[in-house]
């Protein structure tokens, strides 16, 4: 698990460093939509596990 962590942190690197200095995105921006993007995943999988696993009985 700790592999596919380190993975998706180095793919994430180098396409922010591609956005940035190939399409001139700003940091400001990319740090933005990165952080958006992450909250709303996070909502997405607590909804999902909430109510896969919240309704055992």
């Amino acid at each position: 698990m700790l592999l596919y962590v380190v993975a998706a942190v180095a793919v994430a690197a180098l396409l922010a460093h591609v956005a940035h200095v190939d399409l001139g995105l700003s940091r400001h921006a990319l740090r933005t939509d990165a952080l958006l993007s992450a909250a709303g995943l996070s909502g997405f999988l607590v909804l999902f596990y909430a109510d896969r696993f919240g309704n055992r009985r």
